[in-house]
């Protein structure tokens, strides 16, 4: 599926931990689109990230992280690659 309009930060900028991992929203226009990062991304990204990595949360690292995995979530939202709940999914898989 091809998409018109690029996908942005959501101004409001809020996200929750969830047992599969954080869940934020991204826009399209006016349109929020819902996206999560797995909890085993995030730790993949804790440990090439963070020295002090046992003392750095998930909800930390995705602060730190967020421009780097909202560029993931566009990219896979540019393609269609939307979970069968219609969300973008960030994997461990996705992330270099």
């Amino acid at each position: 599926q091809e998409t018109g309009m690029p996908l942005l930060t959501d101004p409001d900028s809020a996200f929750i931990r969830t047992e599969r991992g954080v869940a934020f929203a991204m826009r399209e226009g006016s349109t929020r689109q819902a996206c999560l990062v797995t909890m085993e991304a995030l730790q993949d990204m804790r440990t090439k990230y963070h020295a002090d990595a046992l003392e750095t949360s998930e909800e930390e690292v995705f602060q730190a992280r967020r421009p780097e995995i909202e560029a993931i979530a566009r990219a896979k939202f540019d393609r269609g690659d939307l979970s069968d709940d219609g969300m973008v999914e960030v994997r461990a898989a996705d992330i270099s």
